[in-house]
């Protein structure tokens, strides 16, 4: 059974529980469930239909918790990704090893993204770096309310925050740190 939540604080203790839901992001509504619970992330990708060949992007509060994500040369990096971060960019970085296959889909590299909006960041202080996929069924437009959500989801998350209503908004630029392409 699903909650239908005002505010983002009344979901904490769900997602480090290993729950799924979704929330308002500093861009779109997306699914949201802890990077490091494998069967959370799994559940997402049942839930929308996610295909298998797609990786998420992770939600983190600030580049420390990448940490144990093994990014390659994690210094180097630091200093490059200052000039977008906070923001709505989403960052492909080389990560090493495969501790995150159910991650990295096997390749090299995953995207990041710090937001902007501060009640969001200090959401992620408190739950970890978090997968956040768009809210919708794969192919389909992300749902723009929380109660629009409700009628698709309610019966598969285990709960949605209710941000408000968002339209026209677009998913974060991703931009490839490797190779310096944008490649959205």
């Amino acid at each position: 059974m699903y909650k239908l939540f005002d505010n983002l604080q009344s979901s904490v203790e769900i997602i480090k529980s290993g729950g799924v839901g979704i929330i308002k992001t500093d861009t779109i509504y997306g699914f949201v469930a802890c990077a490091f619970n494998i069967s959370a992330v799994e559940r997402v990708y049942q839930i929308k239909h996610r295909s298998a060949a797609k990786k998420c992007i992770i939600l983190a509060a600030d580049y420390e918790q990448l940490k144990p994500f093994n990014i390659d040369d994690y210094i180097m990096y630091k200093e490059k990704v200052n000039q977008y971060w906070p923001g709505p960019y989403s960052l492909v970085l080389p990560i090493v090893g495969n501790d995150f296959s159910y991650l990295t889909l096997d390749a090299p590299d995953l995207a990041f993204r710090v937001p902007q909006n501060e009640q969001l960041t200090d959401y992620l202080s408190q739950t970890g770096p978090l997968i956040a996929p768009s809210a919708n069924l794969e192919s389909e437009p992300t749902v723009e309310s929380a109660i629009q959500a409700e009628k698709i989801f309610k019966d598969s998350v285990d709960f949605i925050v209710d941000g408000g209503t968002v339209k026209n908004n677009k998913p974060s630029t991703l931009i490839n740190m490797i190779s310096g392409d944008i490649i959205r």
